[in-house]
């Protein structure tokens, strides 16, 4: 572990809770934000010698989000239940509805809420906007002074950096801390959220007594976690990994399938992803091609599963050819299905879940991609890897059922 991440994961806080400060920070370079963080950068640093008028600044910003979010959160009528409720706290993500639907499985009385939208807090529970504002107005100035008193690094020598993240994430803590102090306790049994953001801390500094993570998605290795009650990892190299960072969490592993692909058909299963400001799939472009036309020259067939959010034209327009899956299923049934040799993709979970059920994953990635590298699971040691393993993958696609076995368990 980086010395910078234990010293950030000994007391982990909200406005401290970046990884690509920290990222930045241990590879000496500068952090990137958008449009809107880097206007908040550059008056932060234009007010940083006088700490009154960047408290002021900080209050003011922060007042206007959070009466928007009390806004949104008091349109709808709130529930009229009133007993204890396990609460599934989302953000929105693609392959959510698998997890929702395990969580109602397990649950007494779901109820299920997303953290992008304030409606759905609101119609469990009513906050005022006091409570909120208030909430706000003391958080600002106890963040504020941490963050221009320590000497911790790396927020000693990236000030700034953390300055205009917390700026930026206050009004969503305030909102949510406020939200949770307010709910009262009785009618919480549990929580369960699946991503270590900002709302989760709030949620734990409030003092809600049973909190989980599920893991989704496969996590970075300088992410800062809230110290949940309970985390439940995708695999068990994350499960082995964080056991040994949160002396206060009781981590352990998703139990594995129910079933497995045993045959395999003459097929590929591409798990495709959205674009972002870090990822385009334009960029990979010339890759792509190459993959899929080895594929189909092998006599396979390619189908591409579109993301739950992926809303642009980059298949039909660049791959008219080839097959395109709406993602209306789980993505564990659509493996049992279709039963590829191959699933590919580029960092996605699907990868994983793929070793999983028994089918072998190929990451189209050179060996020193950042972001490979960055992941606590490296994928290196458990995917093939296009184009460095041609060779190997075309022997799979025309030897036996017992080599793809072997290859299986040996990246398994």
């Amino acid at each position: 572990m980086h010395p910078h991440l234990q010293a950030l994961q000994a007391d982990p806080r909200w406005f401290t809770a970046n990884s690509d400060i920290l990222d930045a920070a241990i590879a000496g370079a500068g952090c990137h934000f958008g449009p809107r963080g880097r206007i908040i950068r550059r008056a932060a640093a234009i007010l940083l010698p006088a700490p009154w008028l960047l408290l002021l600044f900080m209050r003011m910003l922060g007042l206007c989000f959070c009466i928007g979010f009390c806004f949104q959160a008091r349109r709808r009528k709130a529930l009229s239940a009133t007993g204890p409720s396990d609460l599934f706290v989302g953000f929105s993500a693609g392959s959510e509805a698998a997890y929702w639907a395990r969580f109602r499985g397990i649950a007494s009385a779901p109820i299920r809420l997303d953290q992008t939208r304030p409606t759905t807090f609101g119609e469990f529970s009513r906050t005022a906007y006091r409570p909120v504002l208030t909430m706000m107005w003391r958080e600002a100035a106890t963040c504020l002074a941490a963050l221009l008193n320590t000497q911790t690094e790396p927020v000693g020598s990236r000030r700034l950096d953390y300055i205009t993240h917390a700026i930026m994430r206050l009004p969503t803590y305030s909102f949510h801390r406020a939200w949770w102090e307010q709910v009262p306790k009785s009618r919480v049994r549990r929580v369960v959220f699946l991503t270590p953001d900002t709302p989760a801390f709030a949620c734990i500094d409030a003092g809600v007594p049973d909190v989980m993570l599920w893991q989704h998605g496969l996590q970075k290795r300088n992410l800062i976690v809230p110290p949940f009650h309970v985390m439940e990892t995708i695999t068990r190299t994350e499960q082995q990994y964080y056991d040994t960072i949160l002396t206060s969490t009781a981590v352990t592993v998703q139990s594995g399938p129910e079933q497995a692909v045993t045959s395999w058909s003459r097929s590929v299963l591409f798990a495709s992803s959205y674009d972002s400001r870090d990822f385009r799939k334009s960029d990979f472009e010339a890759l792509l091609r190459e993959i899929v036309d080895f594929c189909r020259s092998e006599g396979l067939k390619v189908v591409v599963r579109l993301h739950p959010v992926e809303d642009d034209d980059f298949w039909s327009t660049r791959f008219p050819e080839l097959v395109t899956a709406a993602p209306n299923q789980p993505f564990a049934e659509h493996l049992l299905e279709l039963r590829p040799l191959f699933v590919i993709s580029w960092f996605s979970t699907t990868l994983v879940e793929a070793l999983v059920h028994n089918v072998v994953p190929i990451t189209i990635n050179d060996d020193g991609d950042a972001v490979l590298a960055s992941l606590v699971v490296d994928l290196r040691q458990h995917c093939l890897m296009w184009p460095t393993d041609r060779d190997e993958i075309r022997g799979l696609m025309h030897g036996a059922a017992q080599d793809i076995q072997e290859t299986i368990e040996r990246l398994g």
